[in-house]
């Protein structure tokens, strides 16, 4: 891909200020496309950025209203501190802002994390929520769950700072099983992250925190996990650990795609958007 622009990958884009209570503002971007009844907004992952959903966000377009932004020191937003611990606030602040009414929320890995604890503090602006394997562990399994998120914590340290040449041979190799394109926006992506110096990752706030979130949800939620443990980029939550959060709520459905890692909407595409849509048509009223 050579031209990774929002009018290229056919996204409308502006940047907006938004100011949660109690933090500072930081200008926003925003991308929207599709034309479907049912609102959705698209929470990415850390070094990623709102454009890495475009080949998702091409296949929900009929069916929903897609916004995606990017997060706090990520693409093309302003560069915060606090990390994780304060990122969350700016996505329910932002649907305010907007006026979107009743959103599906999807989040991917420490997006996931993000849309968590955003319904569990302001569960009125949303009608559901989609989870894409956030990073959850469970203490029990550190050899699981903990390792596979320790390898995502040393793979941030280099995007962080890797010169070009070698992040762009770093995602060829590692992400082979990608498409070119989600390679290429993957690349974009942590290239625009590098910017964001300051941002801190995975802190381990305590608001993020699963086995407080789960039993008092008071929306519906799909976790959606993968099942590859041997992948180039492996799951994070486990069975295991996907069954004890099941057992917590009777909010929360889980699926598992069996032939994906901890990219599922990259790796299984088609079987990602037949859940996805499924579940938000049944929330749609």
């Amino acid at each position: 891909m050579t031209d990774i622009s929002a009018d290229a990958l056919g996204w409308t884009q502006q940047d907006l200020d938004v100011h949660p209570a109690g933090l500072d503002a930081l200008r926003i971007r925003v991308y929207r496309r599709g034309t479907g009844p049912i609102p959705l907004v698209l929470v990415h992952g850390a070094t990623d950025s709102a454009l890495a959903w475009t080949p998702l966000a091409r296949a929900l377009s009929n069916d929903f209203s897609i916004v995606a932004y990017d997060g706090p020191s990520h693409g093309d937003s302003e560069t915060a501190g606090g990390g994780v611990h304060t990122a969350f606030h700016y996505l329910p602040a932002l649907v305010q802002q907007l006026g979107l009414d009743r959103p599906v929320v999807l989040g991917h890995s420490w997006g996931g994390a993000c849309v968590a604890a955003a319904i569990d503090s302001s569960p009125e602006l949303f009608r559901c929520a989609i989870l894409e394997d956030p990073p959850w562990t469970d203490s029990a399994e550190a050899s699981a769950g903990g390792a596979a998120l320790a390898r995502i914590r040393e793979t941030m340290s280099f995007e962080r700072s890797a010169p070009a040449s070698e992040l762009s041979a770093y995602i060829e190799e590692r992400f082979a099983h990608w498409t070119d394109e989600d390679r290429a926006l993957a690349f974009h992506s942590k290239l625009s992250f590098q910017k964001h110096s300051s941002w801190v990752s995975f802190p381990g706030s305590p608001g993020y925190e699963w086995g407080w979130i789960v039993p008092r949800l008071k929306l519906d939620v799909l976790l959606i996990t993968g099942g590859d443990a041997d992948n180039p980029s492996p799951r994070v939550i486990t069975p295991a650990l996907a069954a004890k959060v099941a057992g917590l709520s009777d909010r929360i459905r889980v699926e598992t795609i069996e032939s994906a890692g901890h990219g599922i909407h990259r790796e299984a595409q088609d079987q990602f958007v037949a859940l996805v849509t499924s579940f938000a048509e049944a929330h749609a009223a």
